[in-house]
């Protein structure tokens, strides 16, 4: 978000401007639209702003001038910064509060696209909107005499008198005002605004956005303050020119707009000149955090967040002083952000979160899900297992850093939570996308897919092609389906399927996990824009769909793995197994070791990943920038150069190879046990005579979903909870011992030379 300010003398009266402007980011893979979007800011903008005016009476400055001042000095800092801020201009305008709301209709963003919003010129407004309660259009339709906030009156130096500033024409060149824009404002921190964006119904106008009540569904939003002084400084901040630093005479002014100042608060890319810290910002950070606790809000500023506040002749000095571009090439409506937010090394498009478009397979497609709705917690939780900065090698959990509260490694519980207890069937059915979100389509539902699926053709249901139809004895694929088309299919799916083809994580050759990690050898991968990506070598998107927004940095794309390199990484994979097994889960093998050593900072997969050097051509183009936690030693105490190892701020993009991506296409095949054995026996006889007779049969036995005692069906549980287990045991005495069934699925008689 982003405000600018100035000044404007016409009829005789001072009149002060300001234009806000909004870089609105799609992060999604695929197009997103809204019939309504909301962007609203409680208490208005940050800063402070005063005026100085003076009557030279002949246009040369004397002692004897009259000068008046407009704007209360700040409390903290005199005549430095200033206690009346845009809140107090807006509540002065409205009667009521400081509060403005923007409305979008019928937005409409392409995959990672970066646009620009502005309200519309006053003679383009519509007749339901008004500049308190505006309309949000695309483009930056900044006009130097009727766009903008327009205020009128001026407080005096208490805050408490308020008028207008009126000097006749004739005598415009002889007054002179100074100004001052910064936001050293009350006892040494700015309170900004509470900026929220929801989704209001369909029917709501611009001028109906004056409530909780009337934003509809919340996405993201928090307020928070700037910290000026303590030993808790805000960072991220330039808190721009103490004292008046610009001046004009009224006939300087004129009839266009001045502008004199802008204030500009902007999400953290990764290589932004105008930051002064240096995290991992699309990694260890929630790029779309939805919330955040009070203590956060008291303690400082977001330090995913830039705030400067610059007091500068132009508006293009003032946009350029900010870092922030506009697409002069294209539409002219984009902006940019990934890299930065100008135009040599920023986006105009980042896809960097997954939509995926069709029913999931992987549990790792839901990497991109809001798990965690805190900014410091994981943009991709779910298959990573980066230590974050703010837990102790040796837990899970803190509640000792300056965040003022439990704070925990989101990833290592949700994969905990997800992994060995749930899997993704792939099994729906055939249905539409609408503006009402998904809808199955024909009167058949799932039970046709079902059918298919235990029928004859069980291809045709398009199923996890990592899962085959299990038929038990004496059950027809009519009964499954009609049993799995109940309201509580869903927990006896895993009754009636089997993992084909699966793969134990303790495994320790090389050549199988070589083999396994080249399964999609030179697979063609679709994106979702249609194109076709046929390269060699092994790919690993981070999606089902990858996707092409031909940016500038190509970060939205994805990596493939030469065979060699495939090689190494298997071979560093075996090294983890050795070091860290057996593992006993598969969110075992996922996540890290919780002990004081080095096995703590990531999972098996990832430790591989980086000792196999897989993105070291990758890391050399994406950021020169190292992530640096000690800039907030009392937020991440427990980071060090160490645990950050070869990453940089651009860690977690798509084109990057991460511990996710390698476990989104054969997560559905792992396990932590195998079910299938080889078992041979051998037996002997010798006759009277002296001679022996020998042999060896092999029997191939398989685990199968039920139990040895079929009276408990096989998705009962031993406990009602198992997560917590306790209390009356559930299954029979026979079943307790003895668990599922082995079934005899092969037996042969082995020669001499099979021994």
């Amino acid at each position: 978000m982003n405000a600018i300010y100035s000044l404007v003398y016409t009829g005789n009266q001072l009149k002060l401007v300001v234009d806000p402007f909004f870089i609105i980011w799609n992060p999604y893979d695929t197009q997103i639209t809204a019939p309504q979007f909301a962007v609203t800011l409680e208490y208005g903008l940050a800063g402070g702003v005063r005026f100085k005016v003076t009557d030279t009476k002949d246009t040369v400055e004397t002692d004897d001038d009259v000068v008046t001042l407009y704007g209360q000095p700040s409390g903290s800092y005199g005549d430095k910064g200033s206690d009346t801020s845009f809140s107090d201009y807006a509540k002065r305008k409205s009667g009521v509060n400081a509060n403005l709301s923007y409305l979008i209709s019928n937005m409409s963003m392409q995959p990672g696209e970066v646009l620009i919003y502005s309200p519309p010129n006053e003679t383009d407004r519509s007749t339901t909107a008004n500049v308190l309660n505006d309309e949000l259009k695309p483009g930056m339709n900044y006009n130097a005499t009727d766009s903008g906030i327009f205020f009128e009156d001026f407080p005096d130096q208490t805050g408490n008198e308020w008028g207008p500033v009126i000097v006749p024409s004739a005598e415009a060149g002889q007054y002179k005002i100074d100004v001052l824009f910064n936001v050293y404002t009350r006892l040494d921190y700015a309170i900004t605004n509470n900026i929220e964006i929801n989704l209001p119904a369909s029917n709501i106008r611009p001028d109906q956005l004056t409530s909780e009540a009337s934003f509809g569904d919340h996405i993201q939003g928090k307020e928070f303050r700037l910290n000026l002084g303590g030993s808790k400084v805000s960072r991220n901040v330039d808190t721009g020119q103490r004292g008046f630093s610009l001046d004009y005479t009224f006939a300087e002014l004129g009839g266009n707009k001045k502008s004199f100042g802008m204030l500009s608060m902007l999400t953290l890319p990764t290589d932004h000149a105008e930051a002064d810290t240096s995290v991992e910002v699309f990694s260890q950070l929630n790029v779309t955090a939805a919330a955040s606790t009070w203590k956060e809000i008291q303690h400082r500023a977001p330090f995913n967040m830039v705030v400067k506040s610059v007091a500068m002749d132009g508006i293009n000095n003032l946009i350029n002083e900010v870092g922030v571009d506009f697409d002069a090439i294209g539409s002219g409506l984009n902006g940019f952000y990934g890299k930065s937010y100008s135009s040599t090394d920023g986006d105009p498009a980042f896809p960097l979160l997954t939509i995926s478009p069709s029913p999931l397979h992987s549990l790792v497609q839901f990497s991109s899900a809001n798990i965690g709705t805190r900014l410091v917690e994981p943009t991709h939780a779910i298959g990573n297992s980066w230590k974050p900065p703010y837990i102790p090698k040796n837990s899970i959990y803190d509640n000792t850093t300056d965040f003022y509260g439990e704070v925990k490694d989101t990833s290592w519980l949700v994969n905990d939570a997800l992994f060995d207890r749930y899997y993704l069937s792939g099994i729906a059915p055939a249905y539409t996308i609408d503006a009402n979100g998904y809808a199955s389509s024909g009167s058949a539902g799932i039970a046709s897919t079902l059918q298919n699926f235990y029928g004859t053709t069980p291809a045709s249901a398009e199923a996890n092609p990592s899962l085959e139809p299990y038929r038990p004895e004496g059950m027809t694929a009519t009964q499954i389906t009609e049993s799995l088309s109940l309201a509580d299919g869903y927990q006896k799916m895993g009754a009636y399927s089997l993992i084909n083809g699966a793969f134990n994580v303790n495994c320790t050759s090389v050549s199988a996990w070589s083999a396994f990690l080249r399964g999609n050898k030179d697979l063609v991968i679709k994106s979702i824009q249609g194109t076709t990506d046929s390269g060699t070598g092994t790919p690993f998107p981070l999606s089902c769909s990858a996707s092409d927004a031909n940016s500038n940095n190509g970060w939205e794309k994805f990596s493939r793995i030469s065979d060699s390199n495939i090689e190494t990484l298997a071979e560093k994979i075996v090294e983890q197994v050795r070091q860290r097994g057996p593992f006993m889960s598969i969110a075992d093998f996922i996540n890290r070791r919780i002990a004081d050593d080095s096995l703590s900072a990531q999972g098996a997969i990832q430790e591989a990943i980086e000792q196999a050097d897989i993105n070291s051509e990758i890391r050399a183009v994406t950021s020169a920038e190292v992530p640096n936690y000690s800039d907030y030693s009392s937020i991440f105490p427990y980071s060090d150069a160490a645990s950050v190892g070869a990453r940089n701020n651009a860690t977690g993009v798509p084109l990057e190879i991460n511990q996710a991506n390698i476990l989104l296409p054969i997560a559905p095949k792992l396990t932590a046990r195998s079910d299938t054995f080889k078992i041979r026996a051998y037996g002997e006889v010798a006759s009277i005579g002296g001679d022996v007779v020998q042999a060896v049969c092999e029997a191939t036995v398989q685990r199968v979903p039920e139990y040895v005692n079929t009276v408990d069906e096989p998705w009962v549980e031993n406990y009602t909870n198992p997560l917590f287990p306790s209390g009356a045991l559930k299954l029979n005495s026979i079943n307790q011992s003895f668990g599922r069934r082995f079934k005899i699925v092969n037996i042969r008689w082995l020669d001499r030379a099979e021994i």
